[in-house]
């Protein structure tokens, strides 16, 4: 089992910090890192996020922007797998993401 990652390639340089950190601590990490071009992306990412014990939801105001995290959000919620959520900054919510 492992941690699916969800977050807005925009942060990403704080976010592969992050995942450096907890992988250090022994945690297993899933991100879309070993996506390769031409794969099917919702694909890849549905069977991920279906096989995560927990989804690990960096919010920020960027991924608040991202259709690809409501997205993953969206099902996480819809397969009731567990969000834990980590804010970046202070991210003015909108009715998707309250």
């Amino acid at each position: 089992m492992y941690a699916f990652i969800s977050y807005a390639h925009k942060d990403k340089k704080l976010v592969y910090n992050s995942i450096k950190a907890l992988e250090s601590e022994g945690f297993n990490i899933w991100y879309d890192k070993g996506i390769k071009a031409g794969d099917d992306w919702a694909q890849k990412i549905g069977n991920s996020l279906l096989d995560a014990k927990v989804m690990i939801l960096f919010l920020s105001k960027n991924s608040i922007k991202s259709n690809n995290v409501l997205r993953e959000i969206e099902f996480a919620e819809e397969h009731q797998i567990q969000i834990i959520t980590v804010r970046i900054g202070n991210p003015k919510l909108n009715e998707d993401i309250e």
